[in-house]
Protein backbone atom coordinates (compact mmCIF):
# COMPACT_ATOMS: atom_id res chain seq x y z
CA UNK A 1 0.00 0.00 0.00
CA UNK A 2 1.40 3.52 -0.71
CA UNK A 3 1.74 5.54 2.21
CA UNK A 4 2.28 9.26 0.50
CA UNK A 5 3.95 10.43 -2.51
CA UNK A 6 6.33 12.96 -2.86
CA UNK A 7 6.25 15.66 -5.99
CA UNK A 8 8.61 18.61 -6.57
CA UNK A 9 7.75 21.79 -8.51
CA UNK A 10 9.01 25.37 -9.55
CA UNK A 11 6.19 26.66 -9.27
CA UNK A 12 3.77 25.86 -6.56
CA UNK A 13 0.95 27.96 -7.20
CA UNK A 14 0.43 26.88 -10.76
CA UNK A 15 1.03 23.16 -9.37
CA UNK A 16 -1.27 23.53 -6.75
CA UNK A 17 -4.38 24.54 -8.67
CA UNK A 18 -3.80 21.53 -10.77
CA UNK A 19 -3.58 19.13 -7.61
CA UNK A 20 -6.66 20.77 -6.19
CA UNK A 21 -8.56 19.91 -9.13
CA UNK A 22 -7.27 16.59 -9.09
CA UNK A 23 -7.79 15.75 -5.29
CA UNK A 24 -11.53 17.03 -5.98
CA UNK A 25 -12.31 15.00 -8.77
CA UNK A 26 -11.47 12.22 -5.58
CA UNK A 27 -12.72 13.91 -3.18
CA UNK A 28 -9.46 14.47 -1.12
CA UNK A 29 -9.55 18.18 0.24
CA UNK A 30 -5.80 20.16 1.30
CA UNK A 31 -4.60 18.83 4.51
CA UNK A 32 -1.60 20.88 5.03
CA UNK A 33 -0.30 24.33 3.44
CA UNK A 34 3.09 25.91 4.41
CA UNK A 35 5.28 28.58 2.33
CA UNK A 36 7.13 25.41 0.81
CA UNK A 37 4.55 22.60 0.39
CA UNK A 38 0.39 21.61 0.48
CA UNK A 39 -0.30 18.03 1.38
CA UNK A 40 -3.85 16.51 0.25
CA UNK A 41 -4.98 13.77 2.39
CA UNK A 42 -8.58 12.79 4.43
CA UNK A 43 -9.52 14.18 8.10
CA UNK A 44 -8.45 11.23 10.27
CA UNK A 45 -6.55 9.32 7.51
CA UNK A 46 -2.76 8.16 7.84
CA UNK A 47 0.06 11.08 7.28
CA UNK A 48 3.26 9.02 7.76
Amino acid sequence: MIGYVTLGTNDLERAAKFYDALAAELGVPRMMEEEMYIAWGTPGGPVG
